[in-house]
């Protein structure tokens, strides 16, 4: 049972007697710690810090004391609602309430009507739970009519769902090193240029850099968001018009300029005509909007090189200005030549990429929203959204979404408990929720950088030789890097860091494409000059690797010549039916798995799979691929373990049907077999080299 402190009586409630009848009902679940009257806005408030009991602690997740308003008016206003956030930004209450929540008594008679559409308009208003005078007649006969109250509107609004770029601290996680690094730049006047994918929150950092420059002595900044039509549609002349106007109006006393003279001439003066002690950064988000890779407005191919001229020659002259570019990647100061002219923006910026969130804060983030919803995600199944999504805010929180609205729909009880079980159990129907964001967070990557993103497509269709050609294009693999979308190992395979965003790529490709599996499927005309390429390819790395392992003093695989019987391999056939694929999958085996297991067995006294397992975790895969689907051709009944490993392989490399639903099923069998072995082999090369 809760207390009011005697502070609170001798400094408040003996000048407002009614109000103590207020508070009683909350004595349950809460004590009064500070009251205070305020007059804000032409409001008179009554303010009151409420320290939760462990219980609600444990129920909704509110560790900090929170504040309670009582108003007497007899209607709302947003009046009021600015007064409580005025209340809630300054001392004592910054640093002491929760800042994300706040109680509100009131008599108005539409009172949850109207706050439901107040914060409809405002979707990032901090939380108000709303008590009429009518619930604290009732909470005077039962206790649970207050945590009732709390539950409803804290358990009813999904936070997670917010997609909008974060514009206040409350709900900012994550990122404070960028942040200070930025800030740093901007005191010192170097250029920055912040990229990554969409919704990976650049605009949200650009947004808290500037918030925080308010609190800096003689720090300005300017942010344009070049995506916008009244920003991108200007020429090099009107927008070079537009800073120069807006500088003047950010530095009130600054002198004037010739508005005869050039307009690049009039920016170099304005920008020479800042204050000696100040610090100007012009923010540019959505760089690629007003660059030469623009694909909407074709005037930015001609326009930016003398806007960036500009820019250039003027922060030449007057030291105290800063250049801040965000967009998805860094193209467009990374190209020293466009049409032939040198690029003004090649070589003057600093590049950070934004990546996902890492666990830590994930974990901050899922955690704190979850509770207050009434999720409680467990460890484990935070680590699984992580590996899921790879740490991208907004697909980590559509996931979270999801489970909350399902909840909802069920009516369930909460708090309620998220496991990792859970989550996978529900995977395939959130992820077809999730392929929206998907494709939003990929569409400037595929508008802007269609290199990089056929990159992407032929990795999330298996093709993997393919995108380890191109990858030796080291820019377009850098970025992809960068992002913290792919994986790409010294040794071993690439993967999608996010695997719903390859997943999505795949799906995407194939629907386009007409394709009934996601993985490319050599088309008839050139299979047999394709089986020419992987046979000879084979050959040329298992000779290379047995030399290898020969010449550092390990086991070889065949002796060092090669596989046996290596002209039965060369001569196989393109897979037609049943009855080629069981020629072929009998080659396979002979050569590569009865050769390696006769060799070590009998020259080196080692089994090959114990040796696979240990040295070769690629290879062995691809070989138990041969091994099982050959018992699958040659024995009619097979062992029940080795008849379930077989169709494991069988569910992956036919993406779940069967041979029978796919034309040329079995060929698809026999590219997969030598495309994976391929691959594997020039793994296990990395590996020993």
């Amino acid at each position: 049972m809760g207390q009011i402190k005697s502070d609170v009586k001798v400094n408040h409630l003996q000048y407002h007697l009614g109000e103590e009848d207020y508070l009683r009902p909350f004595l349950n679940d809460f004590s009064i710690t500070w009251g205070r009257e305020r007059k804000i806005n032409n409001t008179v408030l009554s303010v009151y810090f409420l320290k939760p009991e462990k219980s609600i602690s444990d129920l909704f997740g509110i560790e900090d004391e929170i504040l309670l308003a009582i108003t007497q008016f007899p209607t709302l206003q947003p009046r009021t609602m600015q007064a409580i956030e005025a209340v809630m930004g300054e001392s004592p209450a910054r640093g002491r309430v929760d800042q994300s929540v706040f109680l509100l008594i009131s008599p108005a008679s539409n009172l949850k009507q109207w706050i439901d559409e107040y914060t409809s308009k405002i979707p990032e208003s901090r939380i108000p739970i709303p008590f009429s005078m009518q619930d604290i007649e009732n909470a005077r006969k039962d206790a649970w009519v207050i945590r009732n109250i709390i539950g409803k509107t804290l358990y009813y609004k999904n936070l997670f769902a917010d997609q909008l770029p974060v514009k206040n601290d409350r709900y900012f996680f994550g990122r404070e090193g960028i942040v200070a690094e930025f800030l740093d730049a901007i005191r010192s006047s170097q250029n920055r240029g912040l990229f990554g994918l969409r919704k990976t929150g650049k605009t949200s950092l650009l947004y808290k850099l500037n918030r925080l420059s308010k609190e800096q002595d003689g720090i300005q900044i300017i942010l344009y968001d070049c995506k916008l039509p009244s920003i991108r549609e200007l020429n090099y002349k009107q927008f070079l018009e537009k800073i120069v106007e807006d500088t003047r109006l950010h530095f009130k006393n600054i002198g004037r300029v010739d508005s005869s003279d050039h307009i690049s001439n009039q920016f170099v003066k304005r920008m020479k005509l800042l204050p000696a002690k100040s610090r100007l950064s012009l923010v540019f988000d959505e760089i690629e909007y007003i660059s030469p890779i623009s694909t909407v407005d074709p005037h930015w191919k001609r326009d930016f090189m003398p806007f960036w001229q500009t820019l250039w020659s003027a922060q030449s002259e007057a030291r105290n200005v800063s250049y801040i570019i965000a967009g998805v990647n860094p193209t467009v100061v990374e190209t020293d030549l466009f049409s032939g002219v040198q690029n003004p923006m090649f070589g003057i910026f600093s590049n950070t990429y934004l990546r996902g969130f890492d666990i830590e804060d994930l974990k901050n983030l899922i955690k704190i929203f979850g509770r207050r919803m009434g999720l409680i995600f467990t460890e484990e199944s935070i680590k699984y959204i992580f590996e899921r999504y790879g740490g991208h805010p907004l697909l980590s929180r559509m996931a979270c979404s999801f489970v909350h609205v399902e909840e909802a729909q069920k009516n369930a009880d909460r708090p309620i408990e998220i496991t990792k079980e859970y989550l996978h159990g529900q995977e395939k129907e959130c992820d077809n929720e999730i392929l929206y964001y998907c494709r939003h967070i990929v569409s400037e990557l595929r508008e802007f950088y269609p290199d990089e993103y056929e990159m992407l497509e032929l990795l999330a269709s298996d093709n993997v030789i393919d995108f380890q050609e191109l990858s030796r294009i080291d820019e377009w693999i850098r970025h992809l890097r960068a992002y913290g979308l792919l994986e790409i190992p010294d040794v071993g395979r690439p993967i999608f860091a996010i695997p719903a965003v390859g997943e999505y790529i795949a799906r995407e490709r194939k629907r386009r494409r007409r394709q009934p599996l996601f993985r490319d499927i050599v088309s008839k005309e050139i299979r047999s000059s394709w089986r020419t390429r992987r046979v000879e390819a084979i050959l040329s790395d298992v000779r290379d690797l047995d030399q290898l392992l020969s010449d550092s003093g390990k086991h070889d695989l065949y002796g060092g010549q090669g596989i046996p019987e290596s002209e039965r391999f060369y001569t196989v056939l393109v897979v037609e039916d049943r009855n080629s694929f069981s020629s072929f999958i009998n080659t396979m085996y002979r050569c590569f798995v009865e050769g390696a297991q006769k060799h070590l067995k009998k020259k080196q006294g080692v089994d090959l799979w114990t040796y696979l397992q240990s040295d070769f975790p690629d290879l062995e895969q691809s070989l138990t691929r041969i091994k099982l689907y050959r018992h699958n051709q040659m024995h009619l009944e097979l062992r029940d373990k080795i008849e379930e490993e077989c169709l494991i392989f069988l569910k992956e490399d036919l993406e779940g049907k069967s041979v029978e639903e796919i034309e040329g099923g079995y060929f698809v069998l026999q590219q997969t077999i030598l495309d994976n072995l391929m691959i594997d082999l020039q793994c296990e090369l990395a590996r020993v080299i």
